[in-house]
This record gives C-alpha cells, sequence and structure tokens, in this order.
C-alpha cells in the first residue's frame, strides 16, 4: 500500500469512530436510557450533518483553499459541541471533540486549533455541569479532554512540519538531479567539441594537404604510377570525408532527456509523478534541452509545494517543429492564475529560445512550454 492510500485510511479513521460512538448514543437511547436533552431524531440529524461536515473537512484539505474548508470546520466544531452538550449522559460522545481538534491543526496558523480545543473545553464543561458533575470531576474530565486535544493537535503539527520537510529534501534532490544531468550533458558535450575540433585542426588538415597533393602529383605522373596515385588520392578524399561525417556527429547535440527527466522523477515519493517522452525525442540541443529539465524541475516543485497535487503527468513531445513540454496535475486550480518567481523564470527561459509559455488553472493545473526544436 502506498502513502497515499494509507493517508487516505487514516483520514477516514475519526470520522469511522465518531459514526460508532453516535450509534451507541443511538442505541442507548432507543433502549430507553437516552440522556439525551433532545428528541433522538433531532440528535441524530445533528449527528448526520457533523458526520457530513468532518469527513468533508478530512477530504477537502488537501484538496481546495484553506479558506473554503473554514465553514466546513466551524460546522464540524459547533455539531460536535451541540453532540456533547445535548447528550451529557453519554460521556464517551466527548471524543468527538478530539476529532475535530485533530482535523483543524491541519489548517492555517497555530491559533485555529487553539480557538477549537477553547470551544471544545466549553462545551465539555458545560455537558459536564449539565451532568451535575462535582467540581473535582468537572476539573477531571476537563483537564483529560484538554490534554488528549493537545497531543492530537502537537502529533498532527508535527506531522505536517515532517511532510513539509520531506518534500523539501524531495525538491532538492530534485533540483540537484537537474543540475547533474545538466553538468554531466554540458561535460560530454564541451568533450566532443573538443575531440572534434582536433580531428577537424589536425588530422581534417593533414587529411586536406595529402589530397591536394595527391591531386597534383595525379597530373604530373603517367602509367602505372599514376593509377596507383589515383587510388591513393581517392583514399585520402574519403578518409577526409569520413572524418567530416565524424566531426559532425561529435558536435550534434546527444543529451539523454528522457533519461535525465526519468531520474528526477526517481527522487519524488510524495506524489505519483509519471514521466511520458515520445520516441522521437532523441537527441536535443544543450539550451533547449536545460529549458526543458528546468521547466519540469520547476513544475515539480509547484505540485509539491503549491498546487497539493497527488499525480502529476510530464510529457514531452516533437510537434509541428517544436519542442513540447506539457505538465498537468490534479491539484488546486485558480480561476487567476498569478505566476511566481519559478514560472516566472521558465517563461524567461523558454520565450528566450523563441519559444512559449501557457498556464491554465482551471481543472488542476496545466503547464505547456514549447521551444524551436
Amino acid at each position: 500500500m502506498d502513502g497515499r492510500r494509507a493517508a487516505r485510511l487514516v483520514d477516514a479513521v475519526p470520522v469511522a469512530v465518531s459514526a460508532i460512538v453516535g450509534g451507541l448514543v443511538v442505541a442507548t437511547a432507543l433502549g430507553g436510557a437516552g440522556g439525551l436533552l433532545v428528541p433522538l431524531s433531532a440528535w441524530a440529524v445533528i449527528l448526520a450533518a457533523f458526520l457530513a461536515a468532518l469527513a468533508s473537512v478530512s477530504i477537502a484539505v488537501e484538496r481546495v483553499p484553506e479558506a473554503a474548508v473554514h465553514p466546513l470546520l466551524a460546522v464540524a466544531v459547533a455539531g460536535g459541541i451541540a453532540l456533547v452538550v445535548l447528550a451529557p449522559g453519554a460521556s464517551w460522545i466527548m471524543i468527538v471533540l478530539v476529532f475535530t481538534a485533530l482535523v483543524s491543526a491541519y489548517l492555517g496558523p497555530l491559533w485555529l486549533p487553539v480557538v477549537v480545543v477553547l470551544a471544545n473545553c466549553g462545551g465539555v464543561v458545560a455537558a459536564s455541569l449539565l451532568q451535575g458533575a462535582s467540581p473535582a470531576a468537572l476539573a477531571l474530565t476537563t483537564g483529560i479532554y484538554v490534554v488528549l486535544q493537545a497531543m492530537a493537535v502537537v502529533f498532527v503539527r508535527i506531522f505536517v512540519r515532517e511532510t513539509e520537510l520531506r518534500q523539501e529534501l524531495e525538491l532538492t534532490t530534485v533540483r540537484l538531479r537537474a543540475a547533474q544531468a545538466m553538468l554531466a550533458e554540458s561535460s560530454r558535450a564541451d568533450e566532443r567539441v573538443r575531440i572534434a575540433r582536433e580531428l577537424h585542426d589536425v588530422l581534417g588538415h593533414q587529411l586536406t594537404v595529402l589530397a591536394l597533393d595527391l591531386e597534383a602529383a595525379s597530373h604530373l605522373t603517367t602509367g602505372d604510377a599514376r593509377e596507383q596515385v589515383v587510388r591513393a588520392r581517392d583514399v585520402a578524399k574519403g578518409m577526409l570525408g569520413e572524418v567530416r561525417a565524424t566531426v559532425s556527429a561529435l558536435r550534434a547535440p546527444r543529451g539523454d532527456l528522457a533519461a535525465s527527466l526519468r531520474a528526477i522523477a526517481d527522487d519524488v515519493a510524495s506524489i505519483d509523478l509519471e514521466v511520458r517522452v515520445a520516441d522521437d525525442v532523441a537527441a536535443v540541443a544543450p539550451a533547449q534541452a536545460e529549458a526543458i529539465l528546468r521547466g519540469a524541475q520547476e513544475l515539480v516543485t509547484n505540485a509539491l509545494r503549491h498546487a497539493r497535487a497527488t499525480h502529476l503527468l510530464l510529457e514531452v513531445r516533437r510537434e509541428d517543429g517544436l519542442l513540447v513540454l506539457d505538465a498537468h496535475d490534479d491539484g488546486v486550480g485558480a480561476a487567476v492564475v498569478r505566476p511566481g518567481n519559478g514560472l516566472t523564470g521558465v517563461r524567461e527561459r523558454v520565450e528566450a529560445l523563441g519559444g512559449t509559455l501557457t498556464i491554465d488553472g482551471g481543472r488542476g493545473f496545466r503547464v505547456t512550454a514549447r521551444v524551436p526544436a
């Protein structure tokens, strides 16, 4: 089971436990020992609303902007407190307050879960007083739930921080992998250019002189000697052609863009990163390869840090004489996309090569870069 599926199961635990505890309260009430301050049907409606809000917060916390989750959290907190206060005889229902504190710790600054914990403690105090608890019992019950809620909040904040640090490590690894790929390709390109220059300047020059000398000699000799000179001249010209072909091949770009992109994908575990490179994307010029790699690096960064995505597709292909990088994630989109420094840098790099960059935040986040191949 991968980390994402395990996280989904963990997110379902508060809702499942709350449903079980609520079901016990309902069963007790049906058995004639309810202890409810309102009709069972009304309490059941509040329970259903609470479960729906809690489930919605658990699902939406990584899928939509935090501001859109706050109303759902408010409903869950109010519903949890209402369940506790309206069922003072069922003290075990107070466990739902721990779950609202837990999910609130995923959202925003630390003051938000603190406010939720304080509100929940008010519900605990109210329910205990309605039950006729003594001051000592009131203090003990309140203290227990303060500790439980605080532990839940601390656990979540540590988990969130650990996740952020792991993502930062992955992003650093992605940047390092991209830099290594570009450095390795630059070193190989420099070595190929050096060898090509040596072949052209030394061997190519000598073969050119030899071919010219043999051409001149072919006009000064006769008979068998001339035939041998002509054969030698043809061999020299053939060797010169081979040298020129070798020099051209050495100067041609040979960057393995697909391998570099897949190496980046291998270092990312927080999201499902899929890389598709068309078969016709073979040799890519260093400038184009650097633009594509830098673009891919920034798009992985965006998916991990901002988009809250679980899946990112990076596709590279040739299209109408252009080299195309198409990236699409399933994260949080935006009606109006305001590129940060990273995407602005990608746009500048692409446009410097005569290409274009388009950004669409409608469904997920989609970026398409096109550069002359």
